[in-house]
């Protein structure tokens, strides 16, 4: 699936240093490493509020 959106947010530089050195250890740049966070918090809660995850939803066969 093609990223087409951006998320633009502000951080203290406290958290962008983390952040950055999380991605570093995981061997991924920070904007991957921000995705997978994200990606698996969202699961969580949307799954603890019994709420479809879109991400995860197969596309429709001719639709991409």
């Amino acid at each position: 699936m093609k990223r087409e959106t951006q998320l633009l947010l502000r951080l203290t530089q406290p958290e962008k240093a983390a952040f950055d050195a999380a991605a570093s250890i995981s061997g991924v740049n920070t904007s991957a490493w921000c995705r997978q966070q994200l990606r698996m918090a969202a699961v969580k809660e949307l799954r603890s509020a019994n709420q479809k995850i879109p991400f995860l939803e197969l596309p429709s066969p001719g639709k991409q």
